[in-house]
This record gives structure tokens, sequence and C-alpha cells, in this order.
């Protein structure tokens, strides 16, 4: 989980997405059910073809302000850096079985998680 396979997927996806002019790439996990009479109706009503999905995000978000504090800022880069850089009171992340993200947000997330390897 912490070792950057959600955005070597999003590297991955996003390529494959643009080479088959897809609009979103999905991470869904192998024990998650998706009901699809009803994400269809989801994604008719709330999801856009490009070019107006830009930067767009479907999925929970979780906020981690709430949880313990790091004192060490050895901790602190450890724990609370995000690919690296540290952004002061930015505490969400992705989560869950399922995300969906635009084309471009998804090549986005693959840019600079390798550029932080």
């Amino acid at each position: 989980m912490k070792k950057g396979k959600s955005q070597t997927w999003m590297d991955y996806g996003s390529k494959i997405a643009e080479e088959y002019d897809l609009d979103y790439v999905t991470k869904c996990d192998a024990d998650s059910l998706l009901h699809l009479h009803e994400f269809f109706q989801f994604a008719y009503k709330q999801m856009p073809p490009a070019p107006y999905n830009t930067n767009m995000y479907i999925g929970a978000l979780r906020d981690k302000a709430y949880w313990p504090r790091h004192t060490t800022e050895e901790e602190k880069i450890r724990f609370e850096s995000y690919w690296g850089n540290q952004y002061e009171g930015v505490h969400l992340y992705v989560a869950g079985q399922l995300y969906i993200m635009s084309t471009d947000l998804a090549r986005f997330v693959g840019e600079e998680a390798s550029k932080n390897k």
C-alpha cells in the first residue's frame, strides 16, 4: 500500500487511456463489488467527457488531520510528506475500494510519483 502501486497504476493507466482516447482511469480493489446499474447512472449524470473533465477526482478522501501528530522532523517526513514535499496543513489522501481520476489528473499523479522515487 505504501510502496507506490496506486501511483504506478495511475501512470500506466493514463498512458493506456491516452492511447485509446479514454476519459478516466479507475483503481478498484479486487474484493470490491461494483453495482453497474448504479455506477452507470452516476457516470451519466456526474462524469463529463473530455475536455470537460479536467482534474476530476471521484472517490473517498480521508483527512489525516485528526490522526496522532508526529513530533520529530524525521517522523513528519516519513508519515506526513506528500511525494517528498511538505505541505503544511494538507492531510488528505485518496482511499477506498474504488476511485476514478480524469486522464489528465492520473497522468499528473504518475509523473509526480516518478519524480520522487
